[in-house]
């Protein structure tokens, strides 16, 4: 939804999946909206007038539980219940790193540090996981 901040009226209502959203990120100039499902992708929205869908993320085998976008480049991160995270290339809407068999159960949270130099995973097997990252993808 879209909400008018004035007078608190729902001005436009996004479809993003046919399954439950789980967390939303824009991107750092706000154009676009992120929207990770439990469908096992991340739907890419403009944020303009129209909302329209410019693309998915697909190549988790699970619910996508949260995404991160880096706040320096066009990277974002993803993590899933298929005990995975995956970093992406926004502009190329590719996957650029599968960070698999870290976590032994599934990934509840990802996260950049504000420089953009570490990403975080957090899992339900009660492991905080800390990756250096390196320009566009991951070291």
């Amino acid at each position: 939804y879209f909400v008018d901040a004035a007078t608190l009226k729902v001005s436009r209502k996004i479809e993003a999946h046919k399954s439950p959203v789980r967390s939303i990120e824009f991107s750092n100039d706000g154009r676009v909206v992120l929207a990770a499902s439990d469908d096992g992708t991340v739907s890419i929205h403009e944020t303009s007038s129209s909302a329209n869908l410019v693309g998915k993320l697909q190549g988790h085998s699970s619910w996508v539980l949260d995404i991160s976008k880096s706040p320096t480049s066009e990277i974002c991160a993803s993590a899933s219940a298929d005990k995975s995270v995956r970093v992406w290339d926004l502009g190329k809407r590719t996957c650029i790193q599968s960070i698999m068999q870290t976590h032994t159960d599934q990934v509840w949270g990802v996260d950049f540090n504000p420089q953009g130099s570490v990403l975080a995973s957090v899992s339900d097997d009660s492991s905080l996981l800390l990756l250096k990252c390196s320009g566009s993808g991951q070291d």
